[in-house]
C-alpha cells in the first residue's frame, strides 16, 4: 500500500443517465487504484446545495465556489470529456473544460478520460500527461501520453 494516497476531483457533466453511468464506471475504477484515497474522491453531483433552488444565482455562486475550492484541494483532477456521447458528439462540457483549465493553472495534474469506440486515435490534449479512452464495445480502457 502506498504511503500517500491521492485525492481526486472528478470533473464531468452529470445531466443524463449515460453521463452518470460513465461517472460510476470511472469512480469504480478509481476506487480499485491503490494510489487513490477512495474516501477522497470529490464528485460534484453529490454536492449541489439543495437548500437553494437549482439554477438560481445563489445556487450557481455556491456550486462554483465549492467546485473551484475542491479542484484546488485535489492532488489530481480526473476529467470525463464525454458530454453528448449519445448524440455522437465528442466535444467536452464547458464546465468540465473550465475545471481542467483551473487545475492546469494551479499545476494540478489532469487525467482526461473518454469513452467510445472511435476515441483515442488522436487525442487532443492541452499539456496533459495522461489520456485514457475506454472502448465501450470491448469493455477495455487504454492510456497514452498527451
Amino acid at each position: 500500500m502506498p504511503t500517500h494516497q491521492n485525492s481526486v476531483y472528478l470533473a464531468s457533466p452529470f445531466f443524463s443517465d449515460g453521463q452518470r453511468d460513465r461517472i460510476a464506471t470511472v469512480v469504480s475504477l478509481l476506487k480499485q487504484n491503490p494510489t487513490i484515497d477512495a474516501d477522497q474522491i470529490f464528485i460534484p453531483q453529490d454536492h449541489q446545495f439543495e437548500s437553494e433552488p437549482f439554477g438560481s444565482f445563489k445556487w450557481q455562486d455556491a456550486v462554483f465556489a465549492s467546485d473551484l475550492r475542491q479542484v484546488h484541494k485535489a492532488d489530481v483532477v480526473v476529467a470525463i470529456l464525454d458530454y453528448q456521447l449519445e448524440e455522437g458528439l465528442t466535444e467536452p462540457d464547458s464546465g468540465t473544460v473550465f475545471e481542467i483549465g483551473s487545475a492546469h493553472e494551479a499545476n494540478i495534474p489532469v487525467i482526461m478520460v473518454q469513452f467510445g469506440d472511435d476515441y483515442g486515435k488522436d487525442p487532443a490534449c492541452i499539456d496533459c500527461g495522461l489520456f485514457i479512452w475506454c472502448r465501450q464495445s470491448a469493455g477495455k480502457c487504454h492510456s497514452g501520453n498527451g
